[in-house]
């Protein structure tokens, strides 16, 4: 291209034409070693920005369907929320009894703790799979 070529019209965009007295080798060179322009990166960052927003949004959209495996820990889950419940307000009330010694108490606080942090995982991956 070289051979033929001593004037290059360059088409920027958005209807911007600029011509290089030149052969494309030069320009090339040139150019690589120009740094960008700011509204240049900026226009990348946001097509690229805007390219992983789209295809969050395909995926947003279509549903995900459980697996059977998901569909039986749901309906575990669903099954053991309200006895773990049960047995948390059970526990809160035998700590309100003002006749318990420092050794009972100790003991059920390390069971409510344990029931507590079991029920916040469970809700965790229920609310994970009813997504």
């Amino acid at each position: 291209m070289d051979k033929v070529v001593d004037e290059l019209m360059i088409f920027e965009g958005e209807g911007k034409v600029s011509r290089y007295m030149g052969t494309y080798t030069e320009y090339h060179i040139e150019n690589k070693n120009k740094p960008e322009s700011e509204d240049k990166k900026a226009e990348k960052e946001i097509s690229i920005q805007e390219k992983v927003e789209s295809k969050e949004k395909i995926k947003e959209a279509k549903p995900r369907k459980l697996s059977f495996k998901e569909q039986r820990e749901l309906e575990e889950i669903n099954k053991s929320l309200p006895i773990l419940e049960a047995k948390k307000e059970e526990l809160t009330n035998l700590l309100s009894d003002p006749n318990l010694g420092y050794d009972k108490i100790a003991t059920i606080g390390d069971e409510l703790q344990k029931i507590v942090d079991e029920l916040e995982e469970k809700e965790f991956r229920w609310l994970e799979l009813s997504e």
